[in-house]
């Protein structure tokens, strides 16, 4: 059953050109993701210590430090 699903999505037209506009919109969000994170960077100069991914979690998280200080204590 789950193949027809597979098969289905497969031959739908222009599949290619569907993925292929998501991908750039991906990309378009990616990177006004990073230019964000790097303006706080450049605005914070400890955050360039601090992984993306956490970067990324405690800018989301701010609001609530209870969220955020365990990040503090990593090695």
């Amino acid at each position: 059953m789950q193949t027809e699903y597979v098969k289905n999505f497969c031959i739908t037209p222009n599949l290619d050109v569907k993925l292929g506009k998501i991908q750039a919109e991906l990309d378009v969000c990616e990177n006004s993701l990073n230019e964000f994170m790097d303006r706080k960077r450049k605005t914070f100069p400890r955050f360039y210590f601090v992984a993306p991914d956490d970067l990324l979690f405690m800018l989301s998280n701010g609001n609530d430090p209870k969220l955020i200080v365990p990040l503090f204590n990593k090695n």
